[in-house]
């Protein structure tokens, strides 16, 4: 990271889409988490940052003959040393790993559980976000998806994505709620607020899915609270 032509290097090397073996990525690894975590003496810009934040996740993917680069105690440091923007922006990495390659129980779950930080400050609104993404596409793993992210999370401004999905979805197979209605009741209770002003569009309309994917759902805490919202 000293030598003079070291910044020009990286931002060089943020901008290579061509694979490089695992012996080169070895080499820059301890470099490589320095920079994510500010301690070079220049900055990247957005999408380098973003680039090389999303290789914590594709480089500790296992894969055939491929051990991860990072061990979870390497991820969790670099994640608590850098912004909730990029924490999020990894979030989705990890949601589009999910979705390309599955692999619920043998990474992303591990992932998640062993690398993520637990203090409520690291909890955002970026950062909560991508974990409903990353419930979304866990497919029959969204039950134990949700109670893997439920403690990470926190309520966000206009949840709308999901309370649409719920609503205008319902008979498509592909619709977590179809299958998991109080489990995606406790989920849009986690992200709901209580201000009326920051309520997710559809809110009513997904609480009437729910409740007629499963009558149980209308005797839920979860429910008669989003339900009191909206009166």
């Amino acid at each position: 990271l000293n030598h003079p032509l070291a910044e020009a290097a990286w931002h060089g090397l943020a901008f290579n889409r061509n694979a490089m073996p695992a012996p080169f990525w070895q080499t820059l690894k301890a470099p490589m988490l320095a920079i994510l975590k500010g301690e070079a003496g220049w900055t990247l810009d957005e999408q380098e940052r973003e680039y090389f934040g999303s290789l914590l996740v594709w480089l500790s993917r296992p894969g055939p003959d491929i051990a991860p680069l990072f061990s979870f105690e390497e991820i969790r440091d670099a994640l608590t040393a850098i912004d909730d923007d990029l924490r999020g922006r990894i979030l989705w990495t990890l949601g589009n790993s999910l979705q390309e390659h599955g692999q619920w129980a043998e990474f992303i779950k591990p992932f998640i559980e062993n690398s993520w930080p637990r203090a409520l400050r690291y909890r955002s609104d970026e950062t909560t976000r991508g974990f409903v993404q990353i419930a979304e596409q866990a497919g029959d793993h969204f039950p134990d998806a949700v109670k893997t992210i439920l403690p990470l999370i926190r309520p966000v401004p206009n949840a709308d994505m999901l309370t649409y999905r719920i609503s205008k979805d319902r008979k498509d197979k592909e619709n977590i709620a179809r299958n998991h209605p109080q489990v995606a009741m406790r989920l849009l209770s986690a992200i709901t607020p209580d201000d009326r002003a920051r309520m997710p569009y559809e809110l009513s309309g997904a609480l009437d899915a729910l409740a007629e994917l499963d009558p149980r759902v209308k005797d839920m805490a979860e429910y008669r609270r989003l339900k009191d919202l909206l009166e």
